[in-house]
């Protein structure tokens, strides 16, 4: 069809079944000229193309006078730190999320879905690796995760040689928020005989995701009122 509607002048050659080379491969295919269109995984690569990847890490929300402004740390051995000054990146904070079985609908045909709540924060990301503001970063970490101990943790009780050490095998990250969307999926879609009967099932669940999620339901009225019978 390409070939007929640009009177021959573009023709496609398909080579299928690893015909030019193993999946690990077609990246460098395209790059050097033997394929002109490949398709490819960023799996087939790990490591090679770091910024599609993703690290898991505790953020700290603050509030400046531009804006929303994200700080974490992550290790230095970490690939993706090295490509991170000035790139676009995407910060996923997970919410609670969790099956929905169409058996808890009062109506029926359904199918089962997953209901979610999530919020994605872009920005432009910067790192240092100065202990001047590594360390109160660290500091403010753990403070903020070690609240309610019986004896909470703090880096000023560990050896400055040690501290010192730790601080060196880490870069800081921060992340200028320029966007921000979020998305509740919270069976928002159907009638209320059956949001009142999924928040229901799931405040019964005996896992505790399960509760979280019907307690975000709760949270933005989604099934707050029993439906008449």
């Amino acid at each position: 069809e390409v070939q007929k509607k640009s009177n021959g002048q573009i023709k496609f050659t398909i080579f299928p079944n690893n015909q030019m080379g193993p999946p690990p491969s077609y990246y460098d295919l395209a790059r050097k000229g033997r394929a002109d269109v490949t398709w490819f995984n960023h799996g087939f690569t790990p490591g090679r193309f770091p910024l599609t990847e993703i690290s898991h890490l505790p953020f700290l929300i603050d509030e400046t006078g531009d804006g929303l402004v994200l700080h974490a740390h992550a290790a230095a051995a970490n690939p993706q730190v090295d490509l991170l000054d000035g790139a676009a990146v995407l910060v996923v904070f997970q919410g609670p999320h969790g099956y929905v079985s169409p058996r808890w609908y009062g109506s029926a045909p359904a199918v089962p879905t997953w209901n979610y709540g999530t919020v994605h924060a872009h920005g432009a990301a910067s790192t240092f690796r100065d202990a001047e503001r590594l360390e109160p970063l660290v500091t403010r970490l753990a403070a903020r995760f070690e609240a309610g101990q019986d004896a909470p943790w703090s880096l000023a009780e560990t050896p400055e040689a040690f501290r010192e050490g730790m601080l060196a095998a880490i870069v800081g990250i921060e992340i200028a928020v320029e966007a921000i969307e979020g998305k509740m999926k919270l069976s928002q879609n159907r009638p209320p005989a059956d949001r009142f009967a999924v928040a229901a099932a799931l405040h019964a669940s005996d896992r505790g995701g399960d509760r979280d999620l019907a307690r975000l339901m709760d949270r933005y009225n989604i099934a707050q009122e029993e439906p008449p019978a």
